[in-house]
């Protein structure tokens, strides 16, 4: 029995790359403020649980730290996807010149 080890088709064509970096880009698309929020509520109430299981604090001050992250969350981790996004589109324009 024979095993071809590597790449065993052609290579793809510029214009066939091409496609498929705009594809890519169609799917990483710009953030949103509902993706924000779906991330920042995950992390809170990871540290919710932490807070409640981990260091037994009372559900009240748990509570009010869940508040507080879920506000500090929300704005950081949106913010900071769109200065991935702005830098990854500025790179993709640098690669094209």
């Amino acid at each position: 029995m024979v095993v071809a080890r590597g790449r065993t088709g052609r290579k793809p064509t510029p214009q066939e790359r091409g496609s498929a970096a705009k594809e890519r880009r169609r799917q990483l698309g710009p953030p949103t403020w509902s993706g924000a929020f779906s991330r920042g509520l995950l992390a809170a109430t990871a540290l919710l649980l932490f807070s409640v299981l981990i260091l037994h604090a009372k559900v009240g001050s748990a509570i009010f730290l869940f508040v507080f992250a879920l506000l500090l969350y929300v704005p950081a981790t949106y913010y900071f996807d769109l200065w991935l996004y702005r830098r990854r589109v500025a790179k993709e324009r640098e690669g094209k010149r």
